[in-house]
């Protein structure tokens, strides 16, 4: 434990600051310059944890070596907790507590106190001590002495900043493993700031330690960003923070609210300066279920009619329902075998029947009610059925769903589910039905109950890609939100309700069943949705309809069938007066103006217009004045049920009023979570205080975009989904569609993405129309005057749509429940990438979409981006995988093969040689960077972050080569095949081009290798002194030809076919490849005939056998070493990215089936494996004199055995290994996503702790081999000649120690790698040096330095070291200055700004924080104006620096 205190001014505010879990104060100090709270500014103490560990946390393992050790944690590892005695981890606690207290007495007082991680527990734990006598007890005594301050009078932080506050567990829950009560008391009432990542695995740790503080003075920032606190956090929040350090006492006054009335149930609070709407019901003594809504009403008051019945006779009373269902009634699910608490699935009648309605309500309020739509298909049925867990099914007779009949009944079957079949009670009571079967003695089971709280029905989202996510709907939500629906509305137990809306959804169950229900209504029940029986149904119904509820769609298609048949329907003024109406509620999607306007003409009563969904029903709706209702143009009503608040999508803060932004509901009967989803419930909900009280509240978000007015009145935007994001502009399709649609011409307008290069999307627009004028020959002219007619309704010029399509309305797609597609409308339509920089209007005719006529754009936008958003790419797993390849390439040269025995088969199955290349292309392509403008530079940088270990690697290489291979030991002559060499002494022999120098030979091998050019035709003209550096050589020709490979596919970014056109065409070119060379070559070799292929007995070949066989050797030592037979691979991979880049996988509602996807390739290697070493294994070695002639059953004929050619047998293994690319491509692409148990496993912790020792495993296993076996073999030294192959390739035969002694090379790998992680680090700092060095050798010219602007000097310099075309408003990282990359560009602006005598030099760390290059050039232009020295800081990799983690 250890405080560092800072001799800073008195006037500065004092800070504590506490690290997180494997962590140090560097680190801390690191974040909280990315939280602008540097030591200049503030008098900061940094405070190491109480326990020391040997590694830090798995999100900083790859910082060993740049930040240096030693580690600490405040609380014991995950992994101890189960174990862990409670008074062991109470002690844990209380020494933590102890080491904050004394710092607080050393150096106390402190103004605020900095949590990250674990550390936020801890500054939690001490802050709230004063209410928490349970814990200060313990901690006194663990002291053995009280506090020298008096901690029960003063809150020991004025302000708490908790900072991605988490653990294993939540603290609640640790608070119980310690034998701590939980604190009843609300805490002092410091302020609170909670930084919480969107994205962090522990975000739900972090909301639980808000709501377990109780802090009213909580302020709750949400960061776009994982674990972490990096340099790209909002200015606001940073400011906010600062304000609070420093300005403890203010708390802003806000204006208050008036309550206003909403309806009898329910009043809202508008607060005065942003959008939030606190709402407030009133529900006591109202109804929570079923049962008690029916026994509330007159048991003879009709409740079930059906439409057009003129017999007012025929009805289904109250209390006909409530014998039906309660015990030993025909509707007593008893009857069939259904149990307490399952879930029952029905399918009944299409619409708003009878039947669907007492179906509902008979199973809602005795189990868990599932209603099927009669529209599904048989795979959309069964897939529901399973996913919803259904044990029993209910079919009406009668009803034409041959699908969902179909799927039902192959579910029950398959699944040992119960199917039951019902047909009519009775003609004369609408719904009632009774079971075709009933069990004996049902009577004796419990009887059923769905008690209030709980879940009653469960409906599954509309989804367009993926599985629904599935709503449960509590009992008592459902009531007592129908209630207060229905006292909005204004109906009672006079009013005669019109059921046309489906009872599969939550609209018809709610605002037409139960809504009716709450008030003793009737209810005329209507099937299948005609116009025309609508129509009839409201005026020969009897009695007729008073209200009714309906989406826009149905309103809509009955007016314009009232209007089409309007000498039948309506008078001369336009309206119908037969009917009863006195009110009409529009739900669901958002009812158009002018189309409100037009049914309120026609019906000539009030259409309310209200906003809900399955989560919520309803959200808003008009409120109530004395003797109508408050309807405002555009508006969907007031918040109703739940407290309502517009926030930014991003930052998840309220809305000022005026700005649009996502809505969020939260109350008592909001849905209380997705079933069985926690990844969508941690994403759609988030904790905010309510501003005026700051009652913390957890809200859910709708994903629709609105603004609210400041009575409460809310308008819709669209979906966040739908929006279009063009450039630095998000865009609302509903804005440019209410618009078009507005326009005389036009019946449907929508708009929808279009992927760009330039603008990342631009907007495009389907019209349909009946318009001629409309045509291909016009379009020039319309498309101008839609335009025209935007601009002058106010739409933005970058808003108005670039593309145009003129098409039929059955060319549009639709989800089932006929919501438009826009995600896929332009793939739909046959839309590409769009490419001019001035993107081009085109309109398209449905009956000629090939024909283009362009016109000019007559807006340009200022971009703030360059590039799309970036892929989300599950880096701790492709870590993980690598070091699993980097193991795999170890066993191929580890441990001899007869130690190995059947194991050794494993060699013949080289998959982890493609895996590497592919895995390359994609790891460097998924970063997405932009165009890349300078291809040298783009290629230099890169390869400048893999050669400074790289020429460690050749340096250790030519030292171990020193050993056995100097002039004495050399033999001036070259053989393809074994040498036979007299004598016990090592010995070396010249190369295929240069036999007869040792130094020659010296020089060009160094030299070949030092330039990376060991896998080009120059191999035959060095020795390989790394037996495996060759794909070193291999990735460098890659990085070559990458950037203009990569710049091309950028081009078709997000075009899918193509893409996968590129990953066949790919694939296709290896197999022939493959292929041509076995047949067209490899299966005729002669080989050195050292066996008998017939018989296996050893031969001596003679001398032309071996001429010959060296012949071949070279065939196929150049073939493996062809550099573009392996950039096949690396090209592939990059195809691989572009479509993952494309299709986002980890975005898909169906994500988690890449992780079967990758789990089920990773069965597949293992059972190939373990058929390789099922084959058995034969010994070989120089003591063999026959070998068996069909030795694996699992290779050709040609190369089966020993007796067949060994150059047949290598290069067999290398085709078969490469003919598995799809799969291991798949394998990739899959495990990227993160998802499956491979994926799990590769993430634990052992695989990231050795993960960043990847790359120098595969540099140095050799030489820590050679190593090894010198230490345990007396000084026996293995080496290419002495250990050779019996032909001659760039790798011996695998260190011959036993198989065991692998796991200890392995070990001691390992360990080196570690190790040589620091000598990494200022390798590159020495590197980037040298080379600024050699640049400015002789350069006294410095002084003839023409004057240049400062900006275009940092631009351009960026630009010449990352080779991109550089934003000065993106980060560095985005403008490819990561890793040794910063440290050049440092380097580079040094050099370009000092003169002879009058050196600048930049702060790194300062520079590395900036968050964009306008802040570097800031950071420059200071420096210059004050040009004495300043201390350069640790040099860190800027990725992390960045991450702040």
């Amino acid at each position: 434990m250890s405080a560092q205190e800072n001799q800073t001014p008195k006037m500065q505010r004092k800070i504590l600051a506490l690290h997180g879990n494997g962590s140090n104060k560097i680190i801390t100090k690191l974040q909280l310059q990315n939280l602008e709270l540097n030591d200049q500014d503030y008098d900061i103490s940094y405070l190491n944890g109480t326990i020391q560990v040997k590694s830090p946390d798995i999100r900083l393992s790859e910082l060993t070596g740049l930040v240096e050790g030693p580690w600490y944690s405040w609380l014991p590892p995950k992994s101890d907790w189960e174990n862990l005695d409670h008074r062991a981890l109470l002690q844990s606690i209380c020494c933590a507590i102890e080491s904050v207290l004394l710092a607080i007495e050393i150096h106390g007082p402190f103004d605020a106190i900095y949590g990250f991680s674990q550390g936020g527990y801890i500054a939690s734990l001490v802050n709230n001590l004063p209410n928490d006598p349970a814990l200060l007890d313990a901690v006194q005594s663990y002291m053995g002495r009280e506090t020298q301050f008096n901690i029960n009078s003063n809150i020991p932080f004025k302000t708490s900043i908790y900072a991605c506050a988490g653990a294993a567990i939540p603290l609640l829950d640790m608070r119980k493993l310690a034998g701590l009560p939980e604190c009843a008391k609300e805490y002092n009432q410091n302020q609170a700031i909670h930084l919480i990542g969107q994205h962090d695995a522990l975000k739900p740790w972090s909301e639980s330690l808000v709501l377990h503080d109780k802090n009213p003075n909580t302020q709750i920032f949400y960061l776009d960003s994982d674990h972490e606190i990096s340099s790209t956090i909002a200015k606001p929040i940073k400011d906010e923070i600062k304000h609070c350090i420093t300005d403890i006492s203010s708390a802003s006054q806000r204006t208050e609210s008036t309550q206003q009335a909403t309806c009898k149930f329910s009043s809202r609070r508008i607060d005065t300066e942003v959008q939030v709407a606190h709402v407030s019901i009133h529900s006591e003594g109202q109804a929570t279920t079923i049962i008690e809504l029916l026994e509330r009403r007159a048991q003879s008051s009709p409740l079930f009619r059906l439409a057009r019945e003129q017999n007012n006779q025929i009805c289904t009373t109250y209390g006909d329902l409530l014998s039906f269902i309660r015990s030993g009634g025909e509707g007593d699910l008893r009857r069939v075998g259904v149990k307490s608490g399952q879930i029952v699935a029905y399918m009944a009648p299409s619409g708003g029947s009878a039947e669907g309605a007492v179906a509902f309500l008979t199973v809602a309020a005795q189990a868990c009610a599932v209603p099927l739509s009669t529209t599904m298909t048989q795979a959309e049925a069964l897939s529901a059925l399973k996913q919803l867990q259904v044990e029993h099914v209910i079919l009406f007779g009668g009803v034409n769903a041959k699908n969902v009949i179909a799927a039902c009944e192959e579910y029950c079957k398959s699944n040992n589910k119960s199917l039951h079949h019902v047909s009519p009670l009775s003609s004369q009571h609408p719904g009632l039905f009774k079971f075709k079967h009933s069990l004996d003695g049902y009577e004796n089971q419990p009887e059923l109950i769905t008690h209030s709280h709980d879940d009653c029905l469960l409906l599954r989202t509309s989804g367009t890609t993926s599985m629904p996510k599935v709503v449960p709907l509590k009992q008592k939500d459902l009531v007592l939100n129908s209630t207060i629906l229905a006292d909005s509305v204004g109906i009672n137990e006079f009013d005669v309700t019109y059921s046309v809306m489906p009872l599969d959804h939550i609209g018809g169950i709610s605002a037409s069943i139960l809504a009716s229900l709450s008030v003793g209504a009737a209810i005329t029940c209507e099937g299948l949705y005609n116009p025309q029986l609508m129509a009839e149904a409201l005026v020969q119904s009897n009695p007729k309809p008073t209200w009714y509820s309906a989406v826009p769609t149905i309103q809509l298609a009955t007016l314009r069938y009232l209007q089409e048949n309007r000498e039948q329907y309506l008078d001369h003024d336009g309206v119908w007066s037969e009917h009863n109406l006195r009110l009409i509620r529009s739900g669901a999607s958002a009812l158009k103006e002018e189309d409100r306007l037009a049914l309120m003409k026609t019906y000539d009563c009030p259409v309310l217009p209200t906003y809900s969904m399955s989560e919520l029903m309803p959200i808003s709706q008009p409120a109530q004045t004395e003797m109508s209702w408050e309807i405002k143009e555009g508006s969907v009503g007031v918040p109703l049920i739940a407290s309502l608040a517009i926030v930014d999508p991003v930052t998840l803060k309220p809305q000022p009023f005026g700005v649009a932004g996502e809505i969020a509901i939260a109350g008592d009967t909001v849905f209380s979570g997705y079933k069985e989803n926690p990844e969508a419930n941690n994403k759609s909900r988030f904790l905010m205080p309510l501003p005026q009280s700051g009652e913390i509240r957890t809200w859910f978000l709708t994903g629709d975009l609105g603004q609210m007015d400041a009575f409460g009145h809310l308008s819709l935007e669209g979906r966040l989904k739908e929006l279009i994001k063009r450039g630095g502009e998000q865009i609302a399709p509903a804005e440019i569609e209410d618009n078009l649609t507005s326009h005389s011409t036009i019946d449907i307008a929508i708009c929808f993405p279009v992927p760009s290069e330039t603008y990342g999307e631009e907007v495009g627009c389907a019209i349909v129309s009946s318009d001629p004028a409309f045509s291909l020959e016009n379009q020039s002219k319309w498309v101008n005057e839609l335009r025209s007619f935007l601009l002058k309704r106010g739409v933005s010029a970058h808003k108005i749509p670039s593309i145009w399509r003129v098409v039929d309305k059955n060319d549009l797609p639709m989800t089932n429940s006929k919501k438009y597609k826009r995600n896929v409308m332009a793939e739909s339509l046959g839309i590409t990438t769009q490419s001019s920089p001035n993107q081009q209007n085109i309109a398209i005719t449905s009956e000629c979409k090939e024909n283009k006529v362009a016109t000019t754009n007559i807006s340009e936008l200022a971009l703030n981006t360059n590039r799309l958003d970036k892929p989300k790419v599950d880096w701790e797993t492709i870590a993980g995988f690598r070091f699993i390849l980097a193991c795999y390439v170890m066993f191929m040269h580890i441990g001899a093969n007869n130690s190995w025995e059947a194991f050794n088969n494993l060699r013949q199955f080289q998959w982890h040689v493609n895996s590497f290349f592919i895995l390359a292309g994609f790891s460097l392509a998924i970063l997405m960077p932009a165009i890349i403008q300078n291809k040298f530079a783009f290629v230099k940088a890169r390869v400048a972050v893999m050669y400074p270990l790289y020429a460690l690697a050749i340096i250790f290489a030519m030292g171990n080569l020193f050993v056995s291979c100097h002039p004495s030991t050399f033999i001036p002559s070259f053989s393809w095949g074994p040498l036979v060499h007299e004598g016990t002494a090592s010995y070396c022999q010249g190369t295929p081009w240069i036999e007869g120098s040792w130094l020659g030979n010296v020089i060009l091998s160094f030299g070949i290798h030092a330039t990376g050019l060991q896998a080009t035709p120059l191999w035959g003209a060095s020795w390989f002194i790394g037996f495996y550096l060759w794909f070193i050589s291999m990735y460098f020709q890659c990085l070559v030809i990458f950037p203009m490979i990569y710049n091309a596919l950028y081009k078709q970014r997000g075009n899918v076919k193509k893409i996968l056109m590129y990953i066949a065409i790919g694939l296709t070119t290896n197999i022939v490849i493959l292929m041509g060379f076995w047949y067209g070559f490899v299966v005729d070799f002669v080989g050195y005939g050292l066996f008998d292929p017939a018989t296996g007995l050893q031969t001596t070949p003679s001398a032309a056998q071996v001429e010959l066989a060296g012949k071949e050797n070279a065939t196929g030592l150049g073939f493996y070493l062809f550099a573009p037979f392996w950039m096949v691979y690396f090209l592939v991979g990059m195809c691989a990215a572009f479509l993952y880049d494309a299709i986002r996988p980890t975005e898909q509602k169906r994500s988690h089936i890449w992780g079967y996807v990758a789990d089920a390739i990773t069965l597949i290697i293992i059972c190939v494996s373990i058929a390789h070493i099922a084959q058995g294994y034969t010994h070989f070695g120089p003591e063999v004199t026959q070998v068996p002639v069909d030795a694996y059953f699992m290779r050709p004929e040609g190369a089966n055995s020993y007796a067949d050619p060994a150059i047949t047998n290598r290069i067999w293994d290398e085709i078969y290994s490469r003919s598995f690319a799809p799969l291991t491509l798949l394998w990739i692409f899959a495990l990227s996503t993160g998802k499956g148990f491979t994926a799990r496993l590769l993430r634990m912790s052992p695989f990231q702790f050795l993960a960043p020792t990847a790359y120098a495993c595969f540099l140095f296993h050799q030489m820590v081999g050679q190593w090894y076996y010198a230490a345990t073999r007396s000084g026996e030294w293995w080496n290419w000649w002495d250990d050779r192959k019996s032909f001659y390739w760039f790798s011996p035969e695998p260190v011959p120690v036993e198989w065991y002694e692998y796991f200890y090379v392995v070990g001691l790998v390992v360990i080196f790698a570690k190790l040589i992680q620091p000598a990494d680090t200022l390798l590159r700092n020495l590197v980037a040096m040298i080379i600024q060095r050699i640049k400015s050798v002789g350069s006294n010219a410095e002084y003839d330095k023409p004057v240049m602007d400062t900006a275009e000097v940092v631009l351009e310099t960026a630009a010449k070291i990352s080779g991109l075309e550089v934003n000065r408003e993106l980060s560095l990282n985005d403008n490819g200055l990561a890793s040794l990359g910063i440290v050049r560009f440092v380097n580079a602006l040094e050099s370009e700004f000092s003169l002879p005598g009058q050196k600048v030099s930049f702060s790194m760390a300062e520079i590395m924080a900036a968050q964009d290059l306008n802040e570097v050039i800031a950071i420059v232009e200071k420096a210059i104006l004050q040009p004495e020295t300043l201390e350069t800081n640790m040099i860190l990799d800027d990725h992390y620096q960045h991450r702040g983690i």
